[in-house]
């Protein structure tokens, strides 16, 4: 079934565009608006694996010079998880802000009440997380990225926030027509988001290529081996982006 699903997912994107834009220049810049997805192996974020077996991870983007606001997801093909975040950032000379409103979701019953509009700080099943982030392209390109969850469902029994901060440096190299992206991620302080670890939970690698399909029509393909040091754990994930 789930090569047959695979395969589904290559007919469709051989021949279709699912990126656009608007023709009409207003100003300095004007605005894109691209949407796509990803079929992933097993969802891992962060060290932390979030859903089993293989997702669905689709996803739109708005976006206007250094301004971008969209919306991610995913889902899996046994369990009823999902999740669905929201997303802005301005980026201006490498440097970015952000903020994400993640919502997830794991129910064992179709069409539970899953309270989503319920933003009230002592109840509420989102996450808010603010983030800084610099990304140098130069001789040695690296990223560096800071976030903290300001607001939402990460908090102690007496439900104050823990303010959970990670924080990641990435290596970017390029060999030949390979992209790679080494990187190490940690945890500062006590949280819940984290399911509660606390140092180096996210060490690995993403190695990326593009499969040339015709003339117009290129897949990209990704492979990420990911290793959670204070968990022990260890992942390797195959991904398609469409």
């Amino acid at each position: 079934m789930m090569n047959r699903f695979i395969y589904f997912i290559l007919l469709i994107s051989s021949g279709t565009f699912i990126s656009a834009q608007d023709s009409t220049d207003t100003g300095k810049s004007k605005l894109e608006v691209d949407f796509g997805a990803d079929l992933v192996s097993s969802y891992i974020w962060r060290g932390i694996q979030f859903s089993e077996g293989p997702n669905i991870q689709p996803g739109i983007t708005f976006k206007k010079g250094g301004l971008e606001f969209g919306t991610w997801g995913s889902s899996n093909f046994t369990t009823n998880f999902y999740e669905v975040d929201l997303f802005l950032s301005y980026t201006f000379k490498g440097f970015t802000i952000g903020v994400v409103d993640y919502f997830l979701m794991d129910n064992n019953a179709i069409n539970i009440k899953s309270n989503y509009f319920d933003y009230s700080n002592n109840t509420t099943d989102h996450f808010i997380e603010l983030s800084a982030s610099y990304e140098n392209p130069g001789k040695y390109p690296f990223r560096l990225m800071l976030s903290t969850f300001v607001y939402g469902a990460d908090r102690d029994i007496n439900n104050n926030n823990y303010y959970a901060t990670y924080l990641e440096l990435g290596y970017l190299l390029n060999i030949g027509h390979l992209k790679f992206d080494f990187f190490i991620g940690g945890v500062l302080n006590d949280n819940y988001v984290y399911i509660d670890d606390k140092g180096i939970i996210n060490l690995g690698f993403k190695v990326e290529k593009e499969i040339k399909i015709n003339d117009e029509f290129s897949l990209p393909i990704y492979l990420s081996f990911v290793t959670n040091p204070v968990r022990e754990n260890v992942f390797l994930i195959f991904g398609i982006t469409i």
